[in-house]
């Protein structure tokens, strides 16, 4: 619910996810399954830490530990989900992590380079379902 990411199913069709390394896609909120175009990929071991984080209290979230490659990408994925949704960075955001620009800037350059691809690509799987139905 509210802008927390979809981490259970697919982030644009609903469908089921795959297990080991996904694909997360800003535009549509969250991870995608194998049939969905666009995303960028994500290490399994920072799906499993959204999970918990979304699913925890505010004393789990302190006791959370996590190696610093998998902290650096789930801080700079929910830095970008955050700019990406209100258009812009929070003032407090360098104030609160001074560093932050360099986890969660590359997040949203890949959103914005793979944006047209996943559009196309998605176009193309839309044309290619509706003449299976037909």
């Amino acid at each position: 619910s509210g802008l927390a990411p979809q981490m259970d199913t697919c982030g644009r069709c609903g469908g089921t996810l795959a297990a080991g390394e996904q694909r997360f896609s800003l535009e549509d909120g969250g991870t995608l399954c194998e049939e969905c175009p666009g995303g960028n990929r994500i290490r399994p071991g920072s799906v499993a830490a959204l999970k918990r984080l979304f699913g925890s209290t505010p004393t789990g979230v302190k006791r959370l530990r996590l190696q610093e490659k998998l902290r650096a990408e789930v801080s700079g994925l929910l830095s970008a989900a955050i700019i990406y949704n209100v258009g812009r960075p929070p003032r407090l955001l360098k104030y609160v992590k001074p560093d932050s620009e360099r986890t969660w800037r590359p997040w949203l350059a890949r959103a914005d380079a793979s944006n047209q691809l996943a559009k196309n690509a998605h176009a193309a799987y839309n044309d290619r379902q509706s003449r299976i139905q037909e």
